[in-house]
């Protein structure tokens, strides 16, 4: 009897020569059937089994047995021969994988082998972007360039290098990080390895979508194994790399309290200065120094820190300082500290960023103060016999408005005293002196400044005083006094022994003028009856001020001489002078 043979043509998608259970036939596939000498005796084409209705089934019948027929399968562009005889004869592929020709068949009478099959598949690729990971997240994000350059290895799941290649732009789109790794056998198990560029990290492995995602691990740099199916382009194997980042600069005295690091501001060494998590914990903890390369002090640094991490400085203040005002200004030199808590707002870092913004001024409060005195001579200096007065209120104005407000008292034994504490370096303070009732306000700003009188003599008002980080300013006084006055009789001396004797009499309407030191006529008034005695020839000059010399000149009446001057008791003698009826001059 006649015998035939035939069975399948395959798409052998992991190319392991055995049509497994999920790989069907390709149809439009030629297949030759030869000779011993390799001469083409028929042809057919594979098509839906008219039985099964599979697809790729093939048969040549009406064979004679005992004939050498060797099968030849041509394999449709683009796809390669599976593996020649891998396992169960019923499905796995007969076809040499160069020649495309089963081994020789020899059929029997009757015989129908249905086991001469060919399995094809096409070649696979893979490959991606290496990319600039600028936030360390491990996803390549829309603005995250690839990196040109970057060794990329094939390897087999042994380790062996079967192929290298190196980032470049992508020939279609121009992006920079490209690579690919083109025919590829599906089925077979592919490591891809990126060699990290000097000095840069790998990002997390595997955080979030596979198509932008990195693959590789963070230390060895390999992706997971990777298995293609026939004809398949993964485009997925990526790898993100970063470079670690930094922050840091200085603490800074802040003389003016302004939040501001001025040119004459210089930082603080020994500042402890911790690095926190976003949920507080401390990571790191440093102290301020000279700069390494400039030899400033208060600087510090925390360096080889993952960019997109949220960061927070936390600065520590010493003993007797404040935090500086938060955010004033230039953010190369302003104070980034909370008042309250010493810490920077959270910080998120960029790939290779060095972050030299993050300060903290700190400052010392200050204060200011000294004496209110009794200026008994009115010339605007606390000389060493004139005491301070107790009770005077004294305002600390800003801005015109009170902030605080004291009274002087007895410090050290001395009275007068007053300070105002814990005040903020930089801030424009004015003292306000309060006149006690019946007391004038001393000549303003009169030499010394650690004894002058600095209190306005209208307003009581000081000028504005900014004090430095640390100061205390013991120079801001005020001197008050009361106005004094002076005056007495003009009498007639019957005996012209210049003394008023007891039965001699005052002279009413004589005019007497008040003079300066340069005889310049101040005040002038007549001579009257005492308001609080009746008695005649009175006259008084009130209202005068202490320590300014005075000269009281008197208008003799026509026909009358000045009787002698300075003769015995000072309280009842003639002061005025016999030719020029003026006193001596009288402090």
């Amino acid at each position: 009897e006649t015998a035939s043979l035939g069975d399948f043509v395959f798409l052998d998608n992991d190319a392991d020569g055995q049509q497994d259970a999920d790989e069907e036939g390709v149809n439009g596939v030629t297949v030759n059937l030869l000779d011993e000498d390799g001469n083409v005796l028929e042809s057919t084409v594979t098509v839906d089994n008219p039985d099964t209705g599979e697809p790729g089934y093939y048969e040549f019948d009406e064979l004679t047995p005992g004939t050498p027929y060797v099968v030849e399968f041509v394999a449709p562009d683009g796809n390669e021969f599976s593996p020649q005889d891998e396992g169960d004869d019923a499905t796995d592929s007969d076809a040499n994988i160069t020649t495309g020709q089963s081994d020789a068949i020899v059929l029997e009478s009757g015989e129908n082998n249905e086991t001469i099959d060919a399995g094809v598949y096409e070649e696979a690729s893979l490959g991606d972007y290496v990319f600039l990971d600028t936030n360390a997240d491990g996803q390549q994000d829309a603005d995250e360039e690839g990196i040109n350059g970057v060794t990329v290895n094939l390897l087999d799941e042994d380790g062996n290098v079967l192929e290298t290649t190196m980032t470049a732009d992508n020939p279609d789109t121009g992006e920079a990080g490209y690579y690919e790794f083109d025919e590829l056998t599906p089925g077979t198990p592919y490591v891809v390895e990126f060699v990290a560029p000097n000095g840069f990290l790998g990002s997390p492995q595997d955080e979030g979508d596979d198509a932008t995602d990195s693959d590789a691990d963070v230390t060895t740099g390999q992706s997971q194994t990777v298995v293609l199916e026939s004809g398949e382009n993964n485009p997925t194997i990526d790898a993100g790399f970063y470079e670690t980042a930094s922050l840091g600069d200085f603490v800074f005295l802040d003389n003016d309290a302004d939040g501001q690091q001025d040119a004459d501001e210089e930082g603080i060494n020994g500042v402890t200065v911790n690095l926190l998590d976003e949920d507080g914990n401390v990571l790191e903890s440093t102290t301020t120094a000279d700069n390494p390369d400039t030899g400033e002090p208060g600087y510090y640094e925390f360096d080889e820190l993952t960019p997109g991490t949220p960061y927070v400085v936390e600065f520590v203040s010493p003993d007797g300082t404040t935090f500086s005002p938060q955010d004033e200004g230039d953010d190369t030199t302003d104070s980034d500290a909370n008042t309250t808590t010493g810490q920077s707002d959270p910080i998120v870092l960029e790939s290779g960023e060095e972050n030299e913004t993050i300060d903290a001024g700190l400052y010392e409060t200050a204060s200011l103060g000294d004496y209110v005195f009794l200026d008994t001579n009115a010339d605007g200096q606390q000389d060493a016999d004139e005491e301070g007065i107790n009770g005077v209120t004294v305002n600390l104005l800003v801005d015109g408005a009170v902030v605080a407000t004291t009274t002087t008292v007895t410090n050290g034994g001395e009275d007068g005293f007053y300070e105002f504490v814990d005040l903020t370096p930089g801030v424009e303070y004015v003292v306000e002196f309060v006149a006690p009732d019946g007391f004038l306000g001393s000549p303003q700003d009169e030499g010394d400044d650690t004894t002058d009188s600095d209190a306005d003599v209208t307003t009581g008002l000081s000028q504005t005083v900014v004090l430095e980080s640390g100061e205390n300013n013991p120079t801001i006084d005020a001197g008050f006094y009361e106005t004094a006055s002076l005056g007495d009789f003009v009498f007639l001396d019957n005996d012209a022994d210049g003394q008023q004797d007891a039965d001699e009499e005052g002279v009413n309407g004589v005019t007497v003028n008040l003079l300066d030191e340069d005889g310049n006529v101040l005040e002038s008034t007549v001579t009257v009856d005492n308001p609080d005695t009746g008695e005649p020839g009175y006259y008084e000059f009130d209202e005068l001020t202490p320590g300014t010399p005075y000269v009281v000149e008197f208008v003799a009446p026509d026909g009358n001489e000045f009787s002698p001057q300075d003769e015995g008791d000072d309280a009842t003698d003639s002061d005025a002078n016999i030719t020029t009826g003026q006193s001596d001059a009288i402090v």
